[in-house]
């Protein structure tokens, strides 16, 4: 699947991401964007929540998988951020949908 394919996917599902677990913000960086993916790669996808929301990140990861048919690398905002090296080049490639 391509990164196209991708976004729109997850537009579709943004009011279900919102409402079930409650995700703010959510985009992709990573080989997908650079159009570097191979068949092996996985789905960087950086997200941000309105609250907290425990482990139910690991269902969020299941459902992006099981909805995009790939493997899926979940990156919290929060927490990249805080790496100030790899926030820095992460936020250059980002591309939020």
């Amino acid at each position: 699947m391509d990164l196209e394919a991708i976004k729109k996917k997850i537009e579709k599902k943004k009011p279900e991401l919102s409402k079930r677990f409650y995700v703010s913000q959510i985009g992709l960086f990573g080989s997908y964007v650079r159009n570097e993916q191979t068949r092996t790669s996985d789905l960087d996808v950086l997200v941000d929540f309105r609250k907290p929301i425990g482990w139910d990140v690991v269902d969020l990861q299941e459902y992006l998988q099981e909805l995009l048919g790939v493997k899926v690398d979940l990156v919290l905002k929060r927490g990249m951020v805080r790496n100030k090296k790899l926030w820095e080049l992460v936020k250059q490639e980002v591309i939020y949908v």
